[in-house]
């Protein structure tokens, strides 16, 4: 892998001249938003995961909501949840409830949840983002770095806030005792280039030689740009471009190994550089598998539907690039559902793996004509 430039924060910012849409992600949903008209696209295995009151599949994308300024769950967890501000200021959800109000119910339609914020304090205008954990809690970051959270805190559960307790609060926001959070993917806090996290350790998720875990915040890492939460670890990029992984793999003689650590089921206690020159990172929580970007998409782990683009549907225990390898990935961002991936690099939509409402899965790099927009 060669160096290049790379992209910090690619979530949710000011539009690029020329680069004017976002791609964003659930486990069973992707959506688009074209941001310079402030519109949102979505396609689903079902119609509840982007807004509409049906449980039919959407395999392309069909404009879903309108006026919507910014998508707030830049980077999902495992979950089956959205949240929007629109250009009114007020915030929007859709999908599965149960980070927010416990349980398996669902939101039939987007709707307007400004005031679960406004009851706990938070301004509806300057939240930064949301991230929804394995449809149990949601965190919130605000833009002056305050870390907000809401929905299941135990440890047993694998949802913890941070706060050193193992109480739950469903319907209201928790503040936890970290400042200058910069954005937060399941346990995992960034404050400032610091990664914190919290809770289970049973399997070596914090990378600090230990199994030591519990409901407060354990410093594990410097120099962190972004992170990624595994099933069994835990993955970060620092600012010199090396993305690490620690944990255990899940079971690599069926599902590969999401560390790219070859035949070897052995546990990762300690951070360890698993790519270099690396632009962008994503996993997959629920189907064991890792993702880095430059140049080019390379990916480690499960293969199932032909996620990771090679032609094939062979799982690996090392790295793999994506074909055609004519396309270059400089910059690009990829999202991934539970079978599926998606990739925007500037105004190229790229999917692979499995198709929402069925047909034969993507097992290259596929582009999908902007032919939708309206």
């Amino acid at each position: 892998m060669i160096p290049f430039a790379r992209v910090l924060d690619y979530g949710n910012r000011a539009p690029v001249p020329g680069i004017n849409y976002r791609i964003y992600s659930t486990i069973n949903s992707f959506l688009f938003h074209d941001v310079g008209k402030s519109k949102l696209y979505g396609m689903a295995d079902d119609g509840g995961m982007i807004g509409f009151p049906n449980t039919t599949a959407y395999g392309t994308f069909t404009l879903c909501l309108s006026d919507v300024q910014t998508v707030l769950t830049k980077n999902q967890a495992g979950s089956s949840f959205s949240a929007v501000r629109k250009n009114d200021g007020t915030i929007w959800f859709c999908g599965t409830s149960g980070s927010v109000l416990g349980g398996s119910a669902r939101y039939s339609q987007w709707e307007n949840h400004t005031a679960l914020f406004t009851a706990s304090g938070l301004d509806p205008l300057n939240v930064k983002e949301i991230n929804s954990y394995n449809n149990l809690k949601l965190n919130v970051v605000m833009n002056n770095g305050d870390l907000w959270c809401c929905g299941k805190n135990n440890v047993t559960a694998k949802s913890s806030f941070g706060t050193g307790t193992n109480n739950d609060s469903f319907g209201a926001f928790v503040k936890v005792p970290l400042s200058g959070v910069v954005t937060a993917h399941g346990n995992c806090y960034i404050s400032g280039s610091t990664l914190y996290q919290t809770g289970t350790n049973s399997l070596y998720q914090y990378g600090n030689g230990t199994t030591n875990g519990g409901p407060g915040l354990t410093q594990i890492a410097t120099d962190v740009v972004d992170v990624r939460t595994a099933w069994q670890g835990t993955y970060y990029l620092s600012s010199t471009g090396d993305a690490y992984g620690a944990g255990t793999p899940f079971n690599v003689s069926s599902y590969g190994n999401e560390f790219a650590q070859g035949a070897s089921s052995s546990a990762i206690p300690f951070f360890k550089v698993l790519s270099s020159n690396v632009d962008s990172i994503e996993s997959c929580m629920g189907n064991m598998s890792f993702h880095v970007l430059n140049d080019r998409m390379y990916s480690t782990g499960l293969n199932r539907s032909s996620v990771f683009g090679t032609g094939g549907g062979s799982n690996s225990t090392t790295f793999v690039a994506a074909a055609p390898a004519t396309i270059n990935t400089t910059g690009g961002r990829f999202v991934r559902g539970n079978n599926n991936g998606l990739l925007l690099v500037k105004d190229k939509l790229y999917k692979t793996g499995s198709n929402f409402g069925g047909g034969a899965a993507n097992s290259v790099l596929t582009e999908i004509p902007l032919t939708f927009l309206q």
